[in-house]
């Protein structure tokens, strides 16, 4: 069984997993390699529905063997073939990966939504980024405002549901509205979060605008996955990640949503049109989490490496902004 994070199990340890052989830290490995291996995906799944359409063909003979006798199939020869399937099965199913066809488990992206993404209980400071103010979307500057909002809509939850002082929703709505109307299509989304930085000012309580921030960011992410766009998700997933690091919660790295969206990441770096440098990083909190239990993380690192894409995202924007 290999070891090395990025290189692909070979076809005997894919079948070895299929026929319940391997051991359990190799099995745990396969889990995880296909949760992010597209190409292993398919071959899996194309193993699996040849075997379960061979060991069918198999069954079907003595099952009309039988029935012409007492017309019952010999409940042995069923227990067989489901406990072969048995630790297979159960290992994907704790990854939610048997519940939706393989191919688009390796192709959709995972849902990111900032309330599940955080717990108001964690410690730790919404991101403050430099100064990249600016009006004009140059570039890779388009999506580098749409990652920083991701990660500011992350910090909004949690300052508007935490209740935090006035000032800090303040200071969070002000870095949205300098980034929003460079991306934003529809208007109406934009001027929300300008009209609720006037209902702080007017002195009204932060938590009156929960449910309608959570509402405005569910039609925001909407817009940008009609259009393709992964950026605003990826800036979500970021921060979520970098205030789990702070506060050396384990959870969200053990939700399978954030470590597939990480896989997904890594796959479509092309069509997301990733840089290279933003590339390496998340390969390296992948190597961090695959190789580490995750109830023992090293907490620094990984922080190290989310604030490391915010301030890539910094830069693209500054330069965006001095065009």
């Amino acid at each position: 069984m290999n070891t090395v994070t990025d290189t692909c199990p070979s076809l005997e340890d894919i079948a070895a997993f299929l026929d319940g052989k391997l051991s359990e830290e190799e099995r745990a490995r396969v889990i995880a390699h296909l949760a992010d291996c597209e190409s292993c995906y398919s071959v899996f799944a194309g193993a699996a529905r040849f075997q379960l359409e061979e060991e069918e063909e198999e069954f079907q003979e003595p099952a009309v063997a039988v029935a012409a006798e007492s017309a019952v199939i010999p409940f042995l020869f069923l227990k067989k073939r489901i406990a072969r399937w048995a630790l297979p099965l159960a290992a994907l199913l704790v990854l939610g990966l048997a519940t939706v066809p393989l191919y688009l488990q390796a192709s959709q992206m995972p849902e990111i939504v900032s309330a599940e993404l955080v717990d108001p209980g964690w410690e730790g400071q919404p991101w403050s980024e430099g100064d990249t103010r600016g009006d004009r979307d140059l570039g890779e500057a388009y999506d580098a405002y749409e990652f920083l909002v991701g990660g500011q809509l992350v910090d909004l939850h949690l300052t508007l549901t935490r209740n935090d002082d006035p000032q800090m929703v303040l200071d969070v709505l002000s870095r949205i509205n300098k980034h929003i109307n460079n991306f934003i299509v529809a208007p109406e989304e934009a001027r929300f979060y300008e009209q609720a930085r006037e209902h702080i000012l007017a002195g009204k309580p932060p938590t009156d605008l929960s449910e309608d921030a959570a509402r405005q960011e569910a039609s925001l992410t909407e817009s940008m996955e009609e259009v393709d766009s992964a950026y605003l998700a990826f800036g979500k997933w970021t921060e979520a990640g970098r205030l789990a690091s702070l506060a050396h919660q384990s959870a969200f790295f053990e939700e399978g949503d954030n470590r597939r969206f990480l896989g997904w990441l890594i796959r479509n770096e092309e069509e997301q049109n990733l840089d290279k440098e933003v590339v390496r990083v998340l390969k390296e909190i992948r190597g961090v989490l695959e190789n580490g239990d995750p109830q023992k993380l090293r907490y620094d690192p990984l922080k190290e490496r989310f604030e490391a894409i915010l301030r890539h995202y910094e830069n693209e924007a500054r330069a965006g902004s001095s065009l």
